[in-house]
Protein backbone atom coordinates (compact mmCIF):
# COMPACT_ATOMS: atom_id res chain seq x y z
CA UNK A 1 0.00 0.00 0.00
CA UNK A 2 2.83 2.18 0.60
CA UNK A 3 4.54 1.53 -2.87
CA UNK A 4 0.89 1.89 -4.37
CA UNK A 5 1.01 5.73 -3.14
CA UNK A 6 4.18 6.81 -3.92
CA UNK A 7 2.48 8.86 -6.84
CA UNK A 8 -1.25 8.83 -6.40
CA UNK A 9 -1.77 10.83 -9.26
CA UNK A 10 -0.51 8.27 -11.43
CA UNK A 11 -3.12 5.88 -10.59
CA UNK A 12 -6.34 4.93 -11.93
CA UNK A 13 -9.21 7.67 -10.03
CA UNK A 14 -11.49 4.34 -9.34
CA UNK A 15 -9.23 2.90 -7.07
CA UNK A 16 -7.23 6.04 -5.79
CA UNK A 17 -10.62 7.27 -4.40
CA UNK A 18 -10.56 3.73 -2.38
CA UNK A 19 -7.19 3.74 -1.26
CA UNK A 20 -7.09 6.38 1.81
CA UNK A 21 -9.81 4.80 3.61
CA UNK A 22 -8.20 1.40 3.35
CA UNK A 23 -4.60 2.77 4.49
CA UNK A 24 -6.82 4.02 7.61
CA UNK A 25 -8.28 0.70 8.87
CA UNK A 26 -4.66 -0.70 7.98
CA UNK A 27 -2.97 2.29 9.99
CA UNK A 28 -5.51 1.43 12.81
CA UNK A 29 -4.89 -2.05 13.05
CA UNK A 30 -0.87 -1.44 12.31
CA UNK A 31 0.04 1.99 13.53
CA UNK A 32 3.96 1.19 13.21
CA UNK A 33 3.96 0.59 9.88
CA UNK A 34 4.50 3.57 8.49
CA UNK A 35 0.93 3.96 7.19
CA UNK A 36 0.34 7.57 7.96
CA UNK A 37 3.23 8.96 5.31
CA UNK A 38 1.00 7.19 2.70
CA UNK A 39 -2.13 9.20 4.09
CA UNK A 40 -0.37 12.20 3.88
CA UNK A 41 0.47 11.69 0.05
CA UNK A 42 -3.18 11.54 -0.91
CA UNK A 43 -3.70 15.01 0.75
CA UNK A 44 -2.49 16.34 -2.55
CA UNK A 45 -5.49 14.80 -4.69
CA UNK A 46 -8.55 16.15 -5.00
CA UNK A 47 -10.38 12.53 -5.11
CA UNK A 48 -8.62 11.51 -2.01
CA UNK A 49 -8.00 14.48 0.31
CA UNK A 50 -10.91 14.20 2.09
CA UNK A 51 -11.15 11.00 3.40
CA UNK A 52 -6.99 10.96 3.88
CA UNK A 53 -7.89 14.14 6.07
CA UNK A 54 -10.51 12.22 7.75
CA UNK A 55 -8.26 8.45 7.68
CA UNK A 56 -5.58 10.94 9.49
CA UNK A 57 -7.76 12.47 12.10
CA UNK A 58 -8.76 9.39 13.48
CA UNK A 59 -4.99 8.17 13.79
CA UNK A 60 -4.39 11.37 16.28
CA UNK A 61 -7.30 10.53 17.85
CA UNK A 62 -5.93 7.24 18.81
CA UNK A 63 -2.73 8.69 19.83
CA UNK A 64 -4.60 11.43 21.95
CA UNK A 65 -5.79 8.45 23.51
CA UNK A 66 -2.48 6.57 24.69
CA UNK A 67 -1.57 9.01 26.66
CA UNK A 68 -1.72 9.02 30.37
CA UNK A 69 -2.31 12.61 31.30
CA UNK A 70 -4.18 15.22 31.32
CA UNK A 71 -2.21 18.18 29.41
CA UNK A 72 -1.07 16.02 27.09
CA UNK A 73 -4.21 14.54 26.01
CA UNK A 74 -6.20 17.32 25.77
CA UNK A 75 -3.75 19.27 23.71
CA UNK A 76 -3.59 15.95 21.14
CA UNK A 77 -7.18 16.11 21.33
CA UNK A 78 -6.82 19.60 20.13
CA UNK A 79 -4.95 18.55 17.56
CA UNK A 80 -7.70 16.43 16.32
CA UNK A 81 -9.96 18.60 16.52
CA UNK A 82 -8.37 21.86 14.47
CA UNK A 83 -7.91 18.72 11.76
CA UNK A 84 -11.97 17.58 11.64
CA UNK A 85 -12.39 21.58 11.40
CA UNK A 86 -10.06 21.76 8.50
CA UNK A 87 -11.93 19.02 7.06
CA UNK A 88 -15.54 20.35 7.72
CA UNK A 89 -14.13 23.67 6.41
CA UNK A 90 -13.48 21.88 3.00
CA UNK A 91 -16.37 19.48 2.87
CA UNK A 92 -19.53 20.70 5.01
CA UNK A 93 -21.82 17.58 4.44
CA UNK A 94 -18.88 15.45 6.04
CA UNK A 95 -21.24 13.79 8.89
CA UNK A 96 -18.59 11.75 10.07
CA UNK A 97 -16.21 14.48 10.93
CA UNK A 98 -18.46 16.78 12.13
CA UNK A 99 -19.93 13.53 14.54
CA UNK A 100 -15.96 13.55 16.03
CA UNK A 101 -15.87 17.00 16.20
CA UNK A 102 -18.74 17.72 18.26
CA UNK A 103 -17.51 14.84 20.59
CA UNK A 104 -14.23 16.13 21.12
CA UNK A 105 -15.83 19.53 21.91
CA UNK A 106 -17.96 17.87 24.54
CA UNK A 107 -14.85 16.29 26.29
CA UNK A 108 -12.77 19.06 25.77
CA UNK A 109 -15.36 21.47 26.69
CA UNK A 110 -16.70 20.13 29.94
CA UNK A 111 -13.86 21.52 32.09
CA UNK A 112 -13.97 25.24 30.12
CA UNK A 113 -15.45 27.82 32.29
CA UNK A 114 -18.83 27.68 30.65
CA UNK A 115 -18.94 23.62 30.58
CA UNK A 116 -22.45 24.26 30.60
CA UNK A 117 -23.13 25.83 27.55
CA UNK A 118 -20.78 24.80 25.89
CA UNK A 119 -20.93 20.89 25.94
CA UNK A 120 -24.80 21.37 25.90
CA UNK A 121 -24.18 23.14 22.72
CA UNK A 122 -21.74 20.17 21.08
CA UNK A 123 -24.12 17.70 22.33
CA UNK A 124 -27.31 19.23 20.71
CA UNK A 125 -24.91 19.78 17.64
CA UNK A 126 -23.85 15.95 17.52
CA UNK A 127 -27.69 14.78 18.20
CA UNK A 128 -28.78 16.62 15.03
CA UNK A 129 -25.91 15.33 13.24
CA UNK A 130 -26.30 11.83 14.77
CA UNK A 131 -29.95 11.81 13.03
CA UNK A 132 -28.89 12.89 9.52
CA UNK A 133 -25.97 10.23 9.62
CA UNK A 134 -28.14 7.17 10.77
CA UNK A 135 -30.99 8.06 7.98
CA UNK A 136 -27.60 8.13 5.57
CA UNK A 137 -26.35 4.72 6.87
CA UNK A 138 -29.65 3.11 7.00
CA UNK A 139 -30.10 3.75 2.91
CA UNK A 140 -26.58 2.61 2.42
CA UNK A 141 -24.45 -0.94 3.02
CA UNK A 142 -22.20 -1.42 5.86
CA UNK A 143 -18.99 -2.99 4.97
CA UNK A 144 -17.84 -5.26 7.15
CA UNK A 145 -14.51 -3.15 8.27
CA UNK A 146 -17.01 -0.17 8.77
CA UNK A 147 -18.85 -2.00 11.40
CA UNK A 148 -16.61 -1.05 14.32
CA UNK A 149 -16.56 2.85 13.58
CA UNK A 150 -20.22 2.67 13.63
CA UNK A 151 -20.08 1.65 17.35
CA UNK A 152 -17.00 3.61 17.69
CA UNK A 153 -19.73 6.44 16.80
CA UNK A 154 -22.09 5.22 19.02
CA UNK A 155 -19.83 5.54 22.05
CA UNK A 156 -19.11 8.53 21.21
CA UNK A 157 -22.55 10.07 21.08
CA UNK A 158 -23.55 8.17 24.18
CA UNK A 159 -20.48 9.90 25.78
CA UNK A 160 -21.51 13.39 24.79
CA UNK A 161 -25.25 12.67 26.35
CA UNK A 162 -23.84 11.48 29.84
CA UNK A 163 -21.37 14.63 29.51
CA UNK A 164 -24.04 16.92 28.75
CA UNK A 165 -26.39 15.43 31.90
CA UNK A 166 -23.01 16.34 34.15
CA UNK A 167 -21.93 19.51 32.82
CA UNK A 168 -25.44 21.39 33.71
CA UNK A 169 -24.05 21.11 37.26
CA UNK A 170 -20.71 21.75 36.78
CA UNK A 171 -20.71 25.54 36.76
CA UNK A 172 -18.68 27.50 39.39
CA UNK A 173 -21.41 29.49 41.22
CA UNK A 174 -24.06 26.50 40.77
CA UNK A 175 -25.50 25.91 44.22
CA UNK A 176 -26.73 22.26 43.65
CA UNK A 177 -29.90 23.89 45.84
CA UNK A 178 -32.88 21.45 43.63
CA UNK A 179 -32.77 17.69 42.76
CA UNK A 180 -30.00 16.57 45.00
CA UNK A 181 -30.44 13.19 44.26
CA UNK A 182 -30.18 13.65 40.47
CA UNK A 183 -27.29 15.80 40.59
CA UNK A 184 -25.04 13.39 42.27
CA UNK A 185 -26.63 10.69 39.41
CA UNK A 186 -25.61 12.54 36.85
CA UNK A 187 -21.98 13.52 38.04
CA UNK A 188 -21.89 10.03 39.51
CA UNK A 189 -22.31 8.66 35.61
CA UNK A 190 -19.78 11.17 33.91
CA UNK A 191 -17.27 10.11 36.69
CA UNK A 192 -17.45 6.56 35.84
CA UNK A 193 -18.32 6.92 32.02
CA UNK A 194 -15.58 4.04 30.96
CA UNK A 195 -18.04 1.93 32.89
CA UNK A 196 -21.38 3.02 31.69
CA UNK A 197 -20.39 3.63 28.31
CA UNK A 198 -20.26 -0.08 27.23
CA UNK A 199 -18.88 0.40 23.95
CA UNK A 200 -16.09 2.20 24.71
CA UNK A 201 -14.96 0.21 27.58
CA UNK A 202 -12.74 -2.35 24.88
CA UNK A 203 -11.08 0.42 23.62
CA UNK A 204 -8.27 3.34 24.43
CA UNK A 205 -11.29 5.69 24.92
CA UNK A 206 -11.86 4.20 28.61
CA UNK A 207 -8.62 5.90 29.88
CA UNK A 208 -10.38 9.46 27.80
CA UNK A 209 -12.99 9.03 30.43
CA UNK A 210 -10.41 8.49 33.46
CA UNK A 211 -8.11 11.02 32.69
CA UNK A 212 -10.21 13.91 30.95
CA UNK A 213 -13.73 13.58 33.07
CA UNK A 214 -13.02 11.80 36.44
CA UNK A 215 -10.62 14.42 37.68
CA UNK A 216 -12.83 17.78 36.17
CA UNK A 217 -16.18 15.82 38.18
CA UNK A 218 -12.94 15.52 41.33
CA UNK A 219 -12.49 19.85 40.81
CA UNK A 220 -16.56 20.44 40.79
CA UNK A 221 -16.38 18.81 44.37
CA UNK A 222 -13.45 20.47 45.35
CA UNK A 223 -14.51 23.95 44.26
CA UNK A 224 -17.21 24.29 47.08
CA UNK A 225 -16.62 22.80 50.86
CA UNK A 226 -20.49 22.01 50.61
CA UNK A 227 -20.53 20.11 47.92
CA UNK A 228 -18.19 17.05 49.34
CA UNK A 229 -20.90 17.42 52.63
CA UNK A 230 -23.60 16.60 50.07
CA UNK A 231 -21.82 14.05 48.69
CA UNK A 232 -21.14 12.57 52.63
CA UNK A 233 -24.41 13.04 53.67
CA UNK A 234 -26.22 11.32 50.49
CA UNK A 235 -23.34 8.05 51.12
CA UNK A 236 -24.72 8.29 55.16
CA UNK A 237 -28.47 8.76 54.43
CA UNK A 238 -28.87 7.43 50.80
CA UNK A 239 -30.06 3.87 50.17
CA UNK A 240 -29.44 4.07 46.96
CA UNK A 241 -26.17 5.52 46.72
CA UNK A 242 -24.39 4.51 50.09
CA UNK A 243 -23.41 1.17 47.92
CA UNK A 244 -22.66 2.54 45.10
CA UNK A 245 -19.02 1.66 44.15
CA UNK A 246 -19.10 5.16 41.87
CA UNK A 247 -20.18 7.54 45.21
CA UNK A 248 -17.37 5.60 47.04
CA UNK A 249 -14.92 5.74 44.84
CA UNK A 250 -15.48 9.28 44.17
CA UNK A 251 -15.51 10.36 47.91
CA UNK A 252 -12.20 8.18 48.36
CA UNK A 253 -10.41 10.26 45.58
CA UNK A 254 -11.68 13.72 47.11
CA UNK A 255 -10.51 12.56 50.99
CA UNK A 256 -7.01 11.84 48.91
CA UNK A 257 -6.81 15.26 47.07
CA UNK A 258 -7.66 16.86 50.26
CA UNK A 259 -5.50 15.56 51.91
CA UNK A 260 -2.60 16.01 49.64
CA UNK A 261 -3.09 19.57 49.64
CA UNK A 262 -2.74 19.92 53.35
CA UNK A 263 0.53 18.17 53.13
CA UNK A 264 1.94 20.27 49.79
CA UNK A 265 2.88 23.82 50.35
CA UNK A 266 3.23 23.96 46.60
CA UNK A 267 -0.34 22.60 45.69
CA UNK A 268 -2.11 26.31 45.01
CA UNK A 269 0.45 26.90 42.55
CA UNK A 270 0.52 23.55 40.93
CA UNK A 271 -2.91 22.82 40.99
CA UNK A 272 -3.88 20.59 38.38
CA UNK A 273 -7.09 21.47 38.99
CA UNK A 274 -6.75 24.93 37.20
CA UNK A 275 -4.78 23.74 34.37
CA UNK A 276 -7.97 21.91 33.25
CA UNK A 277 -10.32 24.60 33.83
CA UNK A 278 -7.98 27.26 32.16
CA UNK A 279 -6.78 24.91 29.92
CA UNK A 280 -6.65 27.76 27.12
CA UNK A 281 -4.44 29.84 29.02
CA UNK A 282 -2.30 26.92 30.44
CA UNK A 283 -1.29 26.20 27.07
CA UNK A 284 -0.74 29.90 25.79
CA UNK A 285 1.41 30.56 29.21
CA UNK A 286 3.21 27.16 29.76
CA UNK A 287 5.67 27.67 32.71
CA UNK A 288 4.30 30.95 33.55
CA UNK A 289 1.13 29.44 34.23
CA UNK A 290 0.78 28.29 37.54
CA UNK A 291 2.23 32.22 38.94
CA UNK A 292 -0.02 33.76 36.72
CA UNK A 293 -3.19 31.76 37.97
CA UNK A 294 -2.15 32.61 41.57
CA UNK A 295 -2.10 36.38 40.91
CA UNK A 296 -4.99 36.61 39.06
CA UNK A 297 -8.89 36.87 40.32
CA UNK A 298 -11.14 34.18 38.94
CA UNK A 299 -13.56 35.94 37.81
CA UNK A 300 -10.51 37.56 35.33
CA UNK A 301 -9.21 34.24 34.27
CA UNK A 302 -12.52 32.99 33.06
CA UNK A 303 -12.46 35.70 31.09
CA UNK A 304 -9.23 35.69 29.38
CA UNK A 305 -9.84 31.80 28.59
CA UNK A 306 -13.01 32.45 27.06
CA UNK A 307 -11.33 35.30 24.41
CA UNK A 308 -8.72 33.10 24.35
CA UNK A 309 -11.13 30.37 23.32
CA UNK A 310 -13.09 32.75 20.79
CA UNK A 311 -9.42 33.90 19.05
CA UNK A 312 -8.60 30.41 18.67
CA UNK A 313 -12.08 29.71 16.86
CA UNK A 314 -11.55 32.68 14.40
CA UNK A 315 -7.92 31.22 13.08
CA UNK A 316 -9.86 27.87 12.85
CA UNK A 317 -12.28 29.15 10.68
CA UNK A 318 -9.91 31.09 8.03
CA UNK A 319 -6.70 28.66 7.92
CA UNK A 320 -6.46 27.55 4.76
CA UNK A 321 -5.64 23.67 5.74
CA UNK A 322 -2.59 23.12 3.83
CA UNK A 323 -1.15 26.15 4.94
CA UNK A 324 -1.62 25.42 8.43
CA UNK A 325 -0.41 21.63 8.23
CA UNK A 326 2.71 23.21 6.99
CA UNK A 327 3.12 25.63 9.29
CA UNK A 328 2.40 23.06 12.17
CA UNK A 329 4.94 20.93 10.63
CA UNK A 330 7.42 23.45 10.29
CA UNK A 331 7.06 24.93 13.88
CA UNK A 332 7.18 21.23 15.15
CA UNK A 333 10.74 20.88 13.36
CA UNK A 334 12.12 24.03 14.12
CA UNK A 335 11.39 23.04 18.43
CA UNK A 336 13.39 20.39 17.94
CA UNK A 337 16.51 22.84 16.79
CA UNK A 338 18.81 24.29 19.54
CA UNK A 339 18.44 27.46 18.09
CA UNK A 340 15.09 27.42 19.15
CA UNK A 341 15.28 30.43 21.54
CA UNK A 342 12.21 30.73 23.78
CA UNK A 343 13.16 34.53 23.74
CA UNK A 344 13.09 35.10 19.64
CA UNK A 345 10.62 32.24 18.62
CA UNK A 346 7.57 34.49 18.41
CA UNK A 347 9.20 36.85 16.75
CA UNK A 348 10.98 34.28 14.69
CA UNK A 349 7.51 32.62 13.77
CA UNK A 350 5.90 35.80 12.93
CA UNK A 351 8.48 35.85 10.18
CA UNK A 352 8.00 32.44 8.73
CA UNK A 353 4.23 33.36 8.63
CA UNK A 354 4.90 36.11 6.68
CA UNK A 355 7.69 34.59 4.75
CA UNK A 356 5.17 31.51 3.95
CA UNK A 357 2.06 33.97 3.14
CA UNK A 358 4.38 35.54 0.73
CA UNK A 359 5.60 32.32 -1.34
CA UNK A 360 1.60 31.23 -1.07
CA UNK A 361 0.74 34.24 -3.06
CA UNK A 362 4.30 34.22 -5.64
CA UNK A 363 3.33 30.68 -6.13
CA UNK A 364 -0.13 31.04 -7.14
CA UNK A 365 0.63 34.21 -9.16
CA UNK A 366 3.70 32.26 -11.20
CA UNK A 367 0.85 28.97 -11.69
CA UNK A 368 -2.07 30.66 -12.41
CA UNK A 369 -1.70 34.68 -13.23
CA UNK A 370 1.47 34.76 -15.53
CA UNK A 371 0.07 33.13 -18.64
CA UNK A 372 2.59 32.27 -20.64
CA UNK A 373 5.26 34.81 -19.14
CA UNK A 374 5.64 32.42 -15.68
CA UNK A 375 4.14 28.89 -17.18
CA UNK A 376 7.94 27.84 -16.73
CA UNK A 377 7.56 28.11 -12.96
CA UNK A 378 5.62 24.69 -13.09
CA UNK A 379 6.93 22.21 -15.59
CA UNK A 380 5.81 19.29 -15.79
CA UNK A 381 7.09 15.60 -16.83
CA UNK A 382 7.18 13.46 -19.86
CA UNK A 383 3.82 12.04 -19.26
CA UNK A 384 2.42 15.51 -18.84
CA UNK A 385 0.89 14.88 -15.10
CA UNK A 386 3.42 15.44 -12.74
CA UNK A 387 3.97 19.44 -12.03
CA UNK A 388 7.57 19.72 -11.11
CA UNK A 389 8.97 23.48 -9.67
CA UNK A 390 12.03 24.65 -10.80
CA UNK A 391 13.74 25.67 -7.70
CA UNK A 392 16.44 28.47 -9.39
CA UNK A 393 13.73 30.43 -11.07
CA UNK A 394 11.02 29.76 -8.52
CA UNK A 395 13.48 31.33 -6.29
CA UNK A 396 14.51 34.20 -8.89
CA UNK A 397 11.07 35.30 -9.68
CA UNK A 398 10.26 35.34 -5.99
CA UNK A 399 13.57 38.10 -5.32
CA UNK A 400 12.22 39.96 -8.34
CA UNK A 401 8.74 40.13 -6.94
CA UNK A 402 10.34 41.26 -3.44
CA UNK A 403 11.79 44.07 -5.52
CA UNK A 404 8.86 45.48 -7.43
CA UNK A 405 6.76 45.21 -4.14
CA UNK A 406 9.63 47.42 -2.32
Amino acid sequence: MDEATEDPAALPEAMATRLPRLLGVLDAHHPSAGLRDALERCLMLDHTCRDAAFELALGDLRQALEQDQYAPMAEQLRKTQDRLAELITLDPDRLDAQLYHAAIEAVLGLSAPDAPTRVHTAASTLRDTLHRYRDYRYRTRTAAWARPRQNDVIAWSELTVVLDGAAAHLAHDDPWYDGGHGILTALLRAYTAHNTVAVLTDTPAAAAAETLVAPVVEDAFLQHEHRQRFLEHALAHDEELRDDPAAQQLHAALLHRTQSSKTSPDQQAGDQGKARRWQRLAHQLKDDFAAFVDQTPEHVLDRLELCLRTHDDVLAAIADPKYGRLMERLLRQLENSSDWIAGIADEFTALLEATIRYAYLCYDIGRQMGGSYTEHLRKRDKGGKKQKVDEALFHRKHSEGMWVDR
